[in-house]
């Protein structure tokens, strides 16, 4: 055998170890190790001490087997100082490029540039961990680094088997790309994807097959991310662009300024989970997120067989597109749709199948609750805007900003699929349009779907069904579930042969419980307002809480309109109710007001008046009463004010003047003088009497006289 032949420092080298050897025995005070060879840049990291840094003076390049290794426990500071440092070539099996074990942190800054070029050794990342370790702390200010992991490791973080553990940039431009089965920042195979965030700076992160852009290598879920720079980030096949490589779920992601891009491998999660798994809980703060679904995966959420996981945006605008078969936000194929806050601006579009916001193909669409902000969202065929995707029921949505929700082919606006049935939806404020696709419910049931749970305590809501939809209700041949509303304005339109609220074509009307509010619904060819679709055998239930207005219709606007019936009277509470035919469906009306009832207090009769909220009480004509005059209306004892808007039900009161018995006056001598008689009486009662019998007597003697 040929002895191996030794390699001789240089004189720099020696000199700098013999340094470093005396240094160790003083007090520990931060050095810096000035390097021009790989020679001595090996040697300084072997000694360099906690809180030192390692200063380029030169380029280097690693010659053939070459790595470096951060001492465990330790801190230490790499500068490239306008220099270039590259390591790459044929780095050993089982070690990364540069080392750094879970215990310690290497941060690296490049003061006037430079550059740093690495290529883990197989099953080692990049810069990171050994095989089997996880990476330590990566601290990257500035400079351009490209690392890339070798086979099952990731670029920067775990080594085979490994988890990310935590790196940090808050400048500079990264470029980080796993090996087979790992991350381009986090884990390697089987690792999870520890902590990433990224205050400043570019990052371009892009897994290796079966790994996430930026978290979980195979098997692996993904980490932490908080953004403040620029982010793009690739799944390798089946891992997500950020979250959980094959298999993995989705972690967190936590957005609070920057711009990310985040594109998903086949079957993953453009953030979320990869292949098989659920999306995690991902945060919007603020900043632009552009997130696209691989083929099967949501845009954010799940992968295939993922669930959608949390999803809470309290400000910036996000874009998430689901690929094939996968949610814009939510489930990926056959997943169920997350939970979705709102507060900035959100653009899904679901992939073919896939809801906007929800499920994927089979998914239900899992809760939506918003409380202001701007959503638009756009099911893909067969799938609903908000709600489930093909064959999945709608879920819960709760609105207090503007929605705009659109199904795509045979799914709801909001609620079902194509053969999904409606789900919950309730609102209390703020602005929703829904419209329907062909044979869907504006909100309710997709295509075959009956009509969900529609509650609406405020707000506005516009529905409109496709063809054979109902606006609110069910799909075609779907019956209306149930509808309340109690406060709020909501506009209900069915396609042809649904009604506005209730049966889809051929499905029968549901319960609609209307307690307040405004409601106007227009069926079409032979849809009812209220009540059933063209051809239904039943025109369900309308149960308006209050007394009719004279003249107030009698059903849900004919053809197929419900009957209505009053369960209950509140005191007060009147509306007025006005049904006419548009086409050949029927309309119906509905607008709750306030009573103002009227005590004459025993004078003639007010009629009682139906008065619209916020609108004036007209006065009635004066009441009129015996011996009386008419003072006013009081309510509780003032004086009661016209001009006033109404705002709730009222009693007025009428106040009256008594008016005093007269009598006539005596003559005055002035009087007298005028008329030549006295008006005031000096006989006695007596002797007029005595007069009056004299007078009868004379004229009885005359009348005999006469006769003779």
């Amino acid at each position: 055998m040929i002895p191996r032949p030794k390699v001789l420092p240089s004189v720099t080298a020696v000199a700098l170890a013999l340094a470093l050897t005396v240094a160790g025995a003083l007090p520990a005070t931060a050095a810096t190790l000035p390097v021009t060879s790989w020679s001595e840049l090996s040697n300084a990291f072997a000694v360099v001490l906690d809180g030192d840094t390692v200063n380029l003076d030169a380029d280097i390049v690693a010659p053939t087997g070459g790595s470096l290794a951060v001492k465990a426990n330790e801190s230490i500071t790499l500068d490239l100082n306008g220099h270039d440092l590259t390591i790459n070539s044929d780095v050993p099996d089982s070690l990364a490029a540069i080392e750094v074990p879970s215990t310690s942190t290497l941060t690296i800054v490049a003061t006037g540039g430079g550059t740093l070029t690495v290529t883990g050794g197989r099953y080692s990342a990049g810069i990171g961990g050994n095989e089997g370790n996880a990476g330590g702390s990566v601290i990257v200010n500035s400079g351009t680094i490209t690392a890339e992991g070798g086979r099952s490791g990731a670029g920067i973080g775990g080594g085979d088997g490994g988890d990310g553990g935590t790196t940090t940039v808050n400048g500079g431009t990264i470029t980080a790309t796993g090996g087979y089965h790992g991350a381009g920042i986090g884990g390697g195979q089987e690792g999870d994807g520890g902590t990433t965030t990224v205050n400043s700076g570019t990052i371009t992160a892009t897994g290796g097959y079966h790994g996430a852009g930026i978290g979980g290598g195979y098997d692996g879920g993904g980490g932490t991310t908080t953004n403040g720079g620029t982010i793009t980030a690739t799944g390798g096949n089946r891992g997500a662009g950020i979250g959980g490589g094959l298999y993995g779920n989705g972690g967190t992601t936590s957005q609070s300024g920057g711009t990310i891009s985040a594109i998903g491998g086949f079957a993953a999660a453009g953030i979320g989970g990869g292949d098989g798994g659920d999306g995690g809980t991902t945060t919007v703060n603020g900043g632009t997120i552009t997130a696209t679904g691989g083929y099967h995966g949501a845009g954010i959420g799940g992968g295939q067989e993922g669930d959608g996981g949390t999803t809470t945006v309290n400000s910036g605008t996000i874009t998430a597109t689901g690929g094939y078969h996968g949610a814009g936000i939510g489930g990926g194929y056959d997943g169920g749709g997350g939970t979705t806050t709102n507060g900035g601006t959100i653009t899904a579009t679901g992939g073919n199948r896939g809801a906007g916001i929800g499920g994927g193909l089979y998914g239900n669409g899992g809760t939506t609750s918003q409380s202001g902000g701007t959503i638009s969202a756009i099911g893909g065929f067969a799938a609903a805007g908000i709600g489930g995707g093909y064959d999945g029921g709608g879920g819960t949505t709760t609105n207090g900003g503007t929605i705009t929700a659109t199904g795509g082919n045979r799914g709801a606006g909001i609620g079902g699929g194509l053969y999904g049935n409606g789900g919950t939806t309730s609102q209390s404020g703020g602005t929703i349009s829904a419209i329907g696709g062909f044979a869907a419910a504006g909100i309710g049931g997709g295509d075959g779907g009956d009509g969900g749970t529609t509650t609406v305590n405020g707000g506005t809501i516009t529905a409109t069904g496709g063809n054979r939809g109902a606006g609110i209700g069910g799909g075609d041949g779907g019956d209306g579930g149930t509808t309340t509303v109690s406060g709020g304005t909501l506009d209900a339109t069915g396609g042809g042969s649904g009604a506005g609220i209730g049966g889809g074509y051929q499905g029968n009307g549901g319960t609609t419980i209307l307690t307040g509010g405004t409601t106007t619904a227009t069926g079409d060819n032979s849809g009812a307002g209220i009540g059933g679709g063209q051809g239904s055998s039943s025109s369900g239930v309308l149960d308006i809480h209050g007394i009719g207005a004279p003249g107030a219709a009698t059903n849900g606007g004919d053809p197929n309109g419900a009957l209505i019936t009053n369960s209950t009277t509140p005191a007060g509470i009147g509306y007025t109710a006005a049904t006419a035919t548009v086409g050949t469906g029927g309309q119906i009306s509905v607008e709750f007001v306030r009573i103002a009832t009227f005590d004459a207090v025993g004078g003639t009769a007010t009629d009682t008046a139906f008065v619209a909220i916020g609108d004036t009480l007209t006065a009635p004509a004066d009441p009129t009463r015996a011996g009386y005059t008419f003072a006013g209306w009081t309510v509780s004892g003032a004086a009661y004010d016209f001009t006033n808007p109404v705002t709730a039900s009222l009693t007025l009161i009428a106040t009256w003047t008594e008016v005093p018995a007269t009598v006539d006056a005596p003559a005055t001598d002035a009087t007298l003088a005028a008329t030549g008689s006295a008006i005031t009486p000096h006989l006695s009662v007596g002797a007029i009497l005595l007069m009056a019998g004299f007078a009868l007597l004379v004229l009885r003697r005359r009348v005999t006289a006469r006769q003779r």
